[in-house]
């Protein structure tokens, strides 16, 4: 599972990977000249005059468009209009010549001092306004380049935090997170033709102005968004079925919309737009209620789900009714949000994974916790010692295996009761515990049998750990209710290297050896009682 670091060091690498946008617009830096400010101006006759700085709006009809541009150009400098909405163009000058854009967001050309008859031939998807730009080589770098810069880290934020979640998801096996790369990824690929990104790569290309493309992409956002959240937040369980239905049912209806939009003739796509604009606006609203109620459900990450979605209310306000305020928050407003919004999904993500995973912990300590004594019961011994086996089989080393056993404990419980019993069970595993190491395998299999499982170098340290279980257990001094114990325990020890261990047989041969050393302590006992009534005098 991918750690915080790991997390660190990629976001860091992708923002240097995103930063490689900005290579391309430096191509016109290099016209750049100092000097004043020159006095430039194209005219066209349906918009009139434009001056160096400023900005024309252009309507045009869908279909085939052309018109015509008439440049004074006293200084190098930069004619642009975006090329978002077209399908097709192509600028020739009076002499036929057709003109290449430069590497950027926009249609852009570099026009060199003196007087320029250009020829616009344009196929457009449907009528609109279009902003025709006359700047200096500068100030055209500067926009460029920030754009670059902008959309470099977007891009590179959307790979790297797509490919984390995705790590996470795989290592929890839970498919929300997937959802969440298909939306980041469907959200990067939105913005990169939105933005004219393609145009860095492929100057003149007509993928970055394929609005249908565009609407199929914004579909899949919707649709992943929602399935990411709803299933990071249990919208199933938290919410009523009638409405949970209403909000899946609406969700896969955007996305049908998506895709009529791309196959459908263009009165129907016309409909399908509206119809996914107004109920992509109902999705997210109901989204938005529901991860506030989630909130005040205390349900886990919903806080984060809720800021994620503020910000990007924030950015609608900048994008639809501030145009003026801001320009850069006006263009800009909507990605930024989205990568703030991504990222604390992210988070949001990390910290399910990590409550999950403490979930998972807590129920087996739980299931493999001893109720009576603070080691592991039988089933959760088994477990963790099979680990440790498979572990160490490649590792080299010796696996040791002390099976114990208190002697004559039945009477403790049949004389003084099994409340006493359990406190002496309690008082011994302590001791058991005390003796182990830290990496130790400590557990009870049995109403008064311990088993522990060690890792030891060599065999003279093996023998040396079953000694300390040996010599430790041979004679107990215990307290219980006031009431002093005298006991002992049998221990059985095997040994194996690690590469041969089999865990049945070790536990088998452990048995057959504190059998065996109870047996002798037996007979041990016998003979000093014998010795004892022969001592006595007549």
């Amino acid at each position: 599972m991918a750690t915080k670091r790991q997390f660190h060091h990629v976001m860091w690498l992708c923002a240097l990977v995103g930063m490689g946008f900005v290579v391309g617009p430096k191509q016109a830096q290099a016209q750049a000249q100092p000097g004043s400010q020159p006095v430039s101006y194209c005219s066209t006759p349906a918009a009139g005059p434009l001056l160096i700085g400023n900005q024309k709006s252009l309507a045009l009809v869908a279909g085939d468009v052309r018109f015509d541009v008439t440049c004074f150009i006293e200084k190098p400098a930069i004619f642009s209009m975006p090329w978002y909405g077209f399908q097709s163009a192509v600028v020739k000058t009076v002499e036929g010549n057709i003109l290449i854009p430069l590497r950027g967001r926009d249609q852009a050309y570099l026009l060199d001092k003196g007087q320029h008859e250009l020829s616009f031939v344009l196929s457009v998807y449907e009528a609109r306004d279009f902003t025709l730009t006359l700047r200096t080589v500068n100030s055209y770098h500067h926009v460029s380049t920030l754009h670059a810069m902008v959309m470099g880290l977007f891009l590179g934020l959307c790979v790297g935090l797509s490919v984390y979640v995705s790590l996470l998801g795989r290592g929890v096996k839970h498919r929300g997170f997937y959802a969440y790369g298909c939306y980041l990824m469907s959200a990067a690929l939105f913005f990169a033709l939105q933005e004219g990104v393609f145009n860095y790569i492929w100057p003149g290309n007509t993928l970055s102005n394929h609005m249908r493309a565009q609407s199929l992409m914004a579909g899949l956002v919707v649709v992943c968004a929602v399935t990411f959240i709803a299933r990071l937040l249990d919208f199933k369980l938290l919410i009523k079925k009638p409405l949970y239905l209403a909000l899946q049912t609406a969700t896969i209806s955007v996305l049908i919309a998506a895709i009529t939009i791309v196959v459908a003739p263009s009165g129907l796509e016309s409909l399908a737009s509206t119809y996914m604009g107004w109920t992509t606006l109902f999705i997210v609203a109901c989204v938005f209620v529901v991860s506030c109620y989630a909130a005040i459900q205390r349900v886990h990450t919903a806080p984060l789900i809720v800021v994620a979605l503020s910000f990007v209310f924030f950015a609608m306000i900048f994008r639809i009714w501030l145009v003026d305020v801001n320009e850069f928050m006006h263009r800009y407003a909507l990605i930024i949000s989205t990568a703030i919004e991504s990222f604390l999904f992210a988070v949001a993500a990390s910290e399910k994974v990590k409550y999950l995973e403490e979930e998972k912990s807590k129920a087996y300590h739980t299931a493999a916790q001893d109720e009576l004594c603070a080691v592991m019961n039988r089933r959760g011994w088994l477990l963790a010692a099979q680990r440790k086996v498979d572990f160490h089989q490649s590792r080299g080393g010796m696996l040791v295996l002390n099976y114990i056993d208190l002697n004559d404990f039945k009477t403790i419980n049949d004389q003084h009761g099994h409340s006493t019993g359990d406190k002496v069970l309690q008082t011994v595993a302590k001791i058991i515990r005390h003796q182990a190491r830290e990496d130790d395998l400590v557990g009870r299999i049995g109403g008064d049998e311990f088993v522990v499982l060690s890792h030891a170098l060599t065999r003279g340290q093996a023998d040396r750990i079953h000694q300390r279980f040996r010599q430790k257990l041979h004679f107990i001094e215990l307290s219980v209710h006031g009431q002093l114990f005298h006991l002992s325990a049998s221990v059985g020890v095997t040994v194996e290297n690690s590469y041969a261990a089999d865990l049945s047989r070790m536990l088998e041969c452990a048995d057959q050896q504190m059998y065996t050393a109870k047996r002798e302590r037996g007979a041990a006992k016998s003979a000093d009682t014998t010795a004892a009534i022969a001592n006595e005098p007549a």
